[in-house]
């Protein structure tokens, strides 16, 4: 599903195609973070449905450890902060994405 921002349509749009993917399925468990539009009305209200398969899991508030999108974030930060030299988006790609822990963890600096 490609959106071009994350609100709570689309949120309830990926729950529809998850129900309409697993239909053999009597519940599916969804773990989902404190996210505005994860916790709207319209998102609670359709999750509340009598015949909705979506279970929710919330992860408690300010947790970002318990929250995969978070560390993803952090090590990115990690690389950026920790990197005077990078020259371009490519290099990230690549240092974080394709070596997440390039030289045992150690950040090069390029010339």
């Amino acid at each position: 599903m490609d959106v071009d921002r994350v609100d709570s349509d689309n949120a309830i749009q990926l729950f529809e195609k998850l129900e309409a993917r697993n239909p053999d399925k009597k519940c599916i468990y969804l773990i989902l973070d404190n996210a505005p539009y994860h916790r709207s009305a319209k998102v609670r209200q359709w999750l509340e449905r009598k015949d909705c398969k979506i279970k929710p899991i919330w992860l408690p508030t300010y947790c970002p450890h318990l929250n995969a999108i978070e560390r993803s974030c952090t090590g990115m930060s990690h690389i950026i902060n920790s990197t005077r030299h990078l020259q371009n988006l490519v290099m990230l790609y690549s240092n974080f994405y394709e070596k997440p822990y390039p030289n045992n963890g150690e950040i090069s600096e390029t010339p």
